[in-house]
């Protein structure tokens, strides 16, 4: 009696990323690398305008953006060649587009997402890849196939940890839609930290515009320049040996479509993390090394949490297990996976007689 049979065997897949959005394309790519030995990323970056680089993708995932002109004459290359197209979101554009940006460039580039061509161009499209699950509910009437598509923690970035320093030092990286909460949570905490213990805050460029308000005895400012490329921002904060990494509320109806991505760069960073209540959040606390903004009173009493080496340590022993849980890439990866089951049916896989 014979006892072989058949099986499929999957073939290689080569995913071509369309991207110059350096940090949710490594957030959410770079940790999948060498997984799946079948599995191969190209990254694609639209203004260097290269539509070859597309001919033997299987399949191509748009990072963000679809109407950008770069992004657009993409999106028409790659129907022109039939490649099967998903589009990969992390913030919610349609909400945006009601917004007004404090950048008016901004305001432009979310246009088109509150007009009929959104939909019509999603029709075309084969798939949305979701990065939360709020902007997979809102998008469900906008597209049949939405899948989970979430940044992954990246083995290859090693957390770092700070040696100890005569200051309290203290990170915010987040957009300027989070100034006004930083200006009226935030700040009043780190001045009366300050009066205590001195304070040095890192933060990104738009938060000169308040220096006049930051600056004094015992607190001091320090702007970080903005970097495109997600692994020269790591690299920089990095060397800045942070305890804590504060990201208050956000003013926009985005932040109940935004991600968990700010607890997975603390990590990196090696900083605690200091977060609102917000959706992306819920549920999150001590004992996954994170700590709650919850107003300016409260805070001084939060930041308190993290004064000594041993309080900080646990707190960030707490976060690496909960990072190395909330983002695993084998979500990712399953959907990936999926991607070429759905372009390459058993009929069409090699098959071997075992």
């Amino acid at each position: 009696m014979n006892n072989g049979y058949w099986e499929g065997i999957e073939p290689p897949m080569l995913v071509g990323v369309i991207s110059n959005t350096s940090a949710t394309t490594a957030l959410c790519f770079d940790g999948l690398s060498g997984l799946d030995p079948k599995i191969t990323f190209r990254f694609i970056d639209p203004y260097k305008r290269d539509a070859s680089a597309m001919d033997d993708c299987d399949v191509l995932i748009f990072v963000r953006h679809l109407f950008m002109p770069a992004y657009k004459e993409a999106f028409e290359q790659a129907q022109i060649r039939g490649k099967p197209v998903y589009l990969l979101i992390d913030d919610n554009f349609v909400t945006l587009a009601g917004e007004k940006q404090a950048n008016p460039v901004d305001n432009e580039i979310f246009r088109p997402y509150a007009q009929p061509i959104f939909k019509e161009t999603l029709a075309k499209i084969d798939g949305i890849l979701s990065a939360s699950r709020a902007l997979t509910e809102f998008f469900r009437p906008y597209h049949p196939t939405i899948l989970p598509f979430s940044a992954v923690s990246d083995r290859t970035i090693t957390p770092i940890r700070s040696a100890p320093t005569d200051d309290l030092r203290v990170g915010f990286f987040g957009g300027a839609f989070r100034a006004e909460a930083f200006k009226d949570d935030v700040l009043p905490a780190l001045k009366s930290i300050a009066e205590r213990w001195p304070v040095t805050l890192f933060a990104a460029p738009h938060v000169e515009k308040i220096r006049e308000q930051i600056d004094c005895d015992g607190l001091r400012l320090v702007t970080v320049p903005f970097h495109h490329d997600f692994r020269e921002f790591i690299a920089e904060w990095q060397a800045l040996e942070l305890h804590a990494a504060v990201h208050p509320k956000g003013n926009s109806q985005n932040v109940k479509y935004k991600t968990a991505n700010a607890v997975l760069v603390s990590h990196y960073l090696g900083a605690v993390p200091v977060l609102p209540d917000e959706a992306a959040y819920a549920g999150l606390g001590e004992t996954d090394g994170v700590l709650k903004i919850g107003g300016a009173r409260n805070l001084s009493k939060v930041m308190a949490r993290i004064e000594t080496a041993s309080q900080r340590d646990l707190l960030l022993a707490g976060l690496a297990r909960f990072c190395e849980t909330a983002f695993d890439p084998t979500a990712n990866m399953e959907t990936v996976r999926r991607l070429r089951r759905d372009f390459s049916p058993v009929s069409q896989f090699q098959v071997r007689y075992r």
